[in-house]
């Protein structure tokens, strides 16, 4: 036990010893960059949601707008990517013949022809970008 004490101590010291310029030297291993990329976008005089969360996002085809889903209101946020402004927000009805009809969707997609798909836990509905269904299709039977 004595022997083992007085390695510590010994390597302690030798370790408190070492020169100053071991120490600045750099290391690759803990070498590494973060980068992070924030775009600031123009929300037009609305409030824009994808600035607090972002809940199931989409990207057009063409790469050109980004879609964004505001649970709380119940809308599709339109961002116009090239530009950084909010180009549309088109709420949608909750309930109705042609309303999403769910409180929580799993996914939103954008399709051709200015089309954009809902699924939630049963059903998997294209609308319009005018809130107008379009087609649904049913995943499985309530009961």
């Amino acid at each position: 036990m004595k022997n083992l004490l007085i390695l510590f101590f010994s390597s302690t010291i030798l370790w408190s010893c070492e020169s100053s310029n071991s120490k600045d030297s750099k290391s690759d291993y803990f070498d590494f960059e973060l980068e992070i990329d924030t775009v600031q976008v123009d929300p037009e005089n609305e409030i824009l949601m994808a600035g607090a969360y972002i809940d199931n996002p989409a990207v057009s085809a063409d790469k050109t707008k980004f879609f964004n889903w505001d649970r709380k209101n119940y809308a599709l946020e339109i961002i116009d990517i090239e530009n950084y402004r909010l180009k549309d927000k088109i709420y949608f009805e909750k309930e109705g013949p042609k309303g999403l009809q769910s409180n929580y969707l799993f996914s939103t997609n954008s399709l051709p022809n200015n089309l954009f798909g809902f699924e939630d836990n049963t059903s998997f509905k294209i609308h319009d970008l005018e809130g107008n269904l379009f087609k649904k299709v049913v995943l499985k039977k309530n009961g």
